[in-house]
């Protein structure tokens, strides 16, 4: 209930004056030498004034309803009030509150003792004088005393005593001033500073001595001063005061009380009207067994028996959840004596307001709320202020429906089955044959009509009903619905059913929805292998249908290409139910684009893609040529953990069962470099093969000594001769013989020309085109050999309308491309596709370069006939096909053959002093030494085969010119001096996205590694606790799947 206003009656005495405690400026310190100042005493305060009488006399006026007349008598004759409904007359006939008692000065601090005489050559120093003493702290002083408080006296009919409710008083006695404090005595002061020491010399014949005096101690600090003595104590309260409550009686005697009636409640019942356990919306609300008790006080005597001629209504007080039924009070009964505890006779009623406003879809009403009682008197329409009495309940329904049992995402033509529980909370039955008669059921509905529901009424397609006939208490019951996904369906499409719990009303046995699940799903399209698709797309649920279509539709209508989807919440892992095998390995030297996004796996909870990807199974497609992109990806640092184990796939060796790779027994490290040397390294394979050698032991060293150091050095040799090659080298103890300590284990990782990057943008959620940077991370994700291949059929061809598809997919290399366009249309590729390839093809061939290139020994050990063969990347684009292109005689289109090949030609310019003299003055044995002649005179081969010599040579000059201006960017570029401040700049001005960039995840280590025996197990188990783990919860999916996707044809 709200405060009323408060008319204030006042005769309280005034509050008595507090000591002062401001004494004006002093020094903190003596003047040198005196004694300190004592404090100065503090003033007294004052006491309280006496409160003083009101006498008062009530009445009521007809005329006016709702006012209480207070009429003022004796020293308040000829004053009146009018009391609202809103208000209360206030008798303040308080005592004034006695004042603070004050706090004594401080003491002041003693001045500084004298100084000491300082030393000479005839007497030592003097030491300080002693501080002077500090001043005494002044006197405090006790509180005042509180002042007694008046007296109430109020005259009223016995008729009229309800009006008291309109009234209050305070009749309490002053409180005493609060006691004050002495002054602190002042500290003495500080001792005198000693007197100076001094030097001399004094000459004996030849002798010189040196003498001294030291100087003086410094003075005792002197005593403090004193405390007062006297004990300081607070004032004493005034006595409290009384009222006295006139009561004339009807037969006009009078009755005389010290208060008036205090009516409390003491306890009440509760029930819901189905008399079924549960509060519901809609049902009334039933208190009965009501006691209420007119209070008493053990500190008066002969109190106030509660009104005997006006009635007192109660009723439930309302709330926005209570609506009581005012035209259903009780009355309690009059007379009720002073201590007397009653029972009020009857029940009252409140109806449980029905939901005015909607619920969060999926969430349960569970409302706690209050019940409370109040009284007041009908003429008056004010309630008693102390009659309060509440208890606790619960709102909420007596059925409950949890959450469906539901997929994510079904694919079009499915017949998929979803079910959910419905549970009776209630002491009764449920349904139509309940005792209560009340109807319930499921209603399970298609709002955009994209399914078709099983078991649908005819006039109702869109809705199917599962009334219930009883549902005991206690019990539970599941209902379960299925429905088909029409081939009609946009695929990538959002789709929605609602499910809804349906309970007759308790009133009126309408039918309403009282709980609400929306069950949203991803629409996906069917998985079908095509062989002319360049791209697989992995999506998932929980990947943006417009960020789909976006791809999708870059993919046919900017490349001309085809893609298949394969959804990992339709199939719950990377296997293709058609064929029982992993779906990657269909799209061996293709294009594979992930979504990073988490999502939710099938109730498990969120998993990532590549939690479902074996590392071992990914880097092998990577060895062969497949490239991977992850796209948008959500978490970057799971993703390079997983990357991690991707780069050195952990398995099992035992030289006498076959590894996942074949085994190559050698017997040096020589032959593996000279079978990587001579080996075409542009044939890739998906096999990771596993060299052996066997590890003599070593002199004056054991055999597990010779080991890991053979491990370690063949690990550095290893970079130094095949650096774009990773391997992990580990030993073998099972083949120790007396001279042989052991075998050395080469496992070959992923190459480092391997493609696997991730894009860190998500997609926007408009439905526009595609976004120049995720167009960019596709056309990358394009096999090298291709995007190789489309670079040189650029040459003239490149135009800012565009290039034709027949000219951009010319070439063995691309002729599924060229089978997959449409053969009726002439596809014409952006110009800004055609330069995200070049930007691509300088990007890759820059990190090779460099990482070829990166701490090379000098001088270098690989031969000169050998270096240009270990890159693979590089040997391919410098090695195009001539194929049926035609010779041109004109510079026209190739500014970006001679940006993208100066770029090439920079990355192997020497950057520093060192690499300058090295590549210039010393150049064997210099890397980039070695690679520039090569790489410049395969350029004149492929530009030879293009164009007429003339233009080849001023394309050719062109070029080394753009590479000495590449030269100047790495050098002002901030970062690594290699490519990469530059591919990074041009990224940004292709996508117009500052800070555009990607995680390029074979560069997570880029060392040849050698692990010894226990971080080799390590990996062993960690791999198999992924594999245990991804096979858990892929058959927790295929369960489910069984279950509820096309269960009924399974079964049959």
């Amino acid at each position: 209930m709200l405060a009323r206003e408060k008319i204030v009656v006042s005769a309280g005495g005034t509050p008595g004056n507090h000591a002062p405690v401001y004494f004006g400026p002093r020094a903190a310190e003596a003047e040198y030498g005196c004694q300190g100042a004592n404090g100065r005493s503090a003033s007294l305060p004052t006491a309280g004034g006496p409160g003083q009488d009101i006498k008062v006399r009530l009445s009521y006026a007809d005329e006016k309803p709702g006012l209480v007349q207070v009429a003022g008598e004796s020293n308040w004759t000829g004053t009146k009030w009018q009391v609202t409904r809103d208000q209360v007359l206030f008798l303040d006939c308080k005592g004034g509150d006695g004042g603070n008692g004050g706090k004594g000065e401080d003491g002041q601090q003693g001045g500084k003792g004298a100084r000491g005489r300082n030393a000479t050559k005839y007497r030592d120093a003097e030491n300080g004088g002693m501080g002077a003493p500090g001043g005494d702290g002044g006197y405090g002083t006790s509180g005042a005393d509180g002042a007694d408080a008046g007296n109430v006296f109020v005259s009223v009919s016995e008729d009229d005593l309800d009006l008291l409710i309109a009234l209050q008083w305070d009749i309490n006695g002053g409180k005493g001033g609060l006691s004050g404090t002495h002054g602190d005595p002042g500290d003495g002061g500080i001792g005198g500073n000693g007197g100076d020491g001094c030097t001399w010399t004094e000459r004996h014949g030849d002798t010189v001595d040196h003498r001294s005096r030291p100087p003086g101690a410094s003075g005792p600090q002197g005593r403090p001063g004193n405390r007062p003595p006297t004990y300081l104590a607070g004032g004493k309260s005034g006595k409290q005061g009384s009222c006295q409550i006139r009561v004339v009686n009807r037969d006009l005697t009078e009755s005389t009380y010290p208060d008036r009636y205090d009516i409390r409640v003491v306890s009440f019942d509760i029930l819901d009207e189905n008399r079924d356990g549960v509060n519901e919306p809609g049902e009334h609300l039933l208190v009965t067994n009501i006691k209420v008790q007119n209070a008493v006080f053990p500190s008066k005597s002969g109190s106030m028996p509660s009104p005997g001629t006006q009635g007192i209504r109660v009723l439930i007080h309302g709330t926005p959840w209570l609506e009581p039924i005012e035209s259903e009070p009780l009355e309690l009964p009059r007379s009720i004596p002073r201590g007397a505890t009653v029972d009020v006779p009857g029940t009252l009623r409140a109806l449980i307001r029905n939901e005015t406003a909607p619920r969060a879809l999926g969430q349960p009403l569970m409302v706690n709320e209050v019940v409370t009682l109040i009284a007041d008197f009908p003429r008056l329409h004010r309630a008693i202020p102390e009659f309060s009495g509440s208890t606790h309940i619960v709102i909420q329904y007596p059925l409950q429906l949890n959450p469906p049992n539901c997929l994510d995402c079904v694919a079009l033509g499915d017949r998929v089955k979803f079910s959910w529980v419905l549970r009776n909370i209630s002491t009764k039955p449920y349904g139509a044959s309940g005792v209560l008669k009340r109807h319930c059921g499921t209603r399970f509905s298609d709002p955009g009509g994209i399914f078709v529901l099983s078991y649908a009424e005819a006039d109702s397609p869109h809705e199917a009903n599962d009334p219930l006939e009883i549902l005991d208490p206690g019990a539970e019951v599941t209902i379960d619905q299925s429905f088909e996904v029409s081939n009609d369906v946009l695929p990538y499409s959002a789709g929605q059913l609602t499910l809804q719990l349906m309970l007759s009303d308790p009133c009126n046995g309408g039918m309403r929805p009282v709980m609400i699940y929306g069950i949203n799903m991803q629409i996906s399209g069917a998985y079908k292998y095509d062989p002319l698709s360049q791209f697989l797309l992995v999506v998932n649920s929980f990947t943006p249908n417009n960020a789909i279509h976006k791809i999708i539709n870059f993919v046919r209508y900017g490349l001309g290409l085809h893609v298949d989807i394969f959804n990992l919440s339709v199939s719950g892992s990377y296997i293709d139910k058609n064929t029982g095998q992993n779906v990657l390995n269909a799209y061996g030297g293709k294009s594979i684009i992930i979504f990073g996004n988490d999502f939710v796996y099938f109730g498990l909870g969120p998993r990532s893609p590549w939690e479902l990807l074996d590392p071992w199974e990914a880097c092998k497609l990577a060895k062969g040529g497949t490239s991977f992109l992850f796209a948008s990806v959500g978490d970057l640092n799971k993703l390079k953990l997983w990357g991690s184990t991707a780069t050195f796939p952990a398995y099992a060796f035992n030289s006498n069962v076959s590894a996942p790779g074949d085994i190559r027994n050698k017997q040096s490290l020589d032959e593996i470099n000279k079978d990587v040397r001579s080996a075409d390294q542009t044939l890739l394979t998906t096999f990771l093969p596993t060299h052996t050698v066997p590890c003599k032991k070593k002199f004056l060293r054991s055999e597990d000594a010779s080991l890991d150091s053979a491990v370690k050095s063949i690990a550095k040799k290893l970079n130094k001769n095949i650096p774009l090659h990773r391997y992990v080298v580990t030993s073998d103890e099972a083949a120790r013989t007396g001279a042989i300590a052991g075998t050395i284990v080469i496992r070959e990782g992923l190459p480092k020309s391997a493609k696997m990057f991730a894009s860190l943008l998500p997609f926007g959620t408009d439905t526009g085109d595609i976004m120049d940077y995720h167009m960019y991370m596709i056309v990358a994700s394009l096999p090298f050999k291709m995007r190789s291949r489309m670079f040189w059929n650029l040459a003239g061809a490149m135009d800012p309308a565009g290039v034709s598809a027949n000219v951009l997919y010319e070439g063995d290399e691309l002729v599924q491309f060229k089978s997959s366009l449409s053969v009726s249309t002439q596809r014409v590729i952006p110009q800004k596709v055609c330069r995200a390839v070049c930007l691509s093809i300088e990007s890759d061939l820059g990190v090779e370069v460099s990482r070829f290139c990166a701490k090379a020994p000098w001088p270098d050990k690989i031969p000169t006939s050998s270096s240009l063969t270990q890159l693979p990347l590089l040997k391919q684009f410098l090695n195009p096909s001539s194929g049926s292109t035609p010779t041109l005689n004109s510079l026209d289109n190739t500014d970006f053959l001679i940006t993208t090949l100066g770029t090439l030609l920079g990355a192997l310019l020497p950057i520093g002093l060192g690499q300058w003299f090295s590549h210039k003055v010393i150049r064997v044995g210099n890397r980039k030494a070695k690679l520039w002649p090569q790489v410049v005179s395969h350029i004149k081969g492929s530009l030879s085969q293009r164009f007429t010599p003339e233009i080849a040579s001023q394309i050719e000059k062109a070029a080394v010119q753009a590479a000495a201006n590449i030269k100047t960017e790495i050098k002002q570029a901030k970062g690594p001096k290699d490519l990469t401040p530059v591919i990074r700049a041009r990224l940004a001005m292709l996508t117009q996205i500052n800070g555009a960039d990607s995680c390029d995840l074979t560069g997570l280590s880029l060392w040849s590694e050698s692990w010894p025996k226990g971080v080799i197990q390590a990996k062993w188990n960690e791999h198999a606790q992924f594999l245990a783990r991804r096979d858990k919860d892929e058959e927790h999916s295929r369960r489910l799947l069984r279950e509820m996707v096309n269960a009924e044809e399974e079964n049959e």
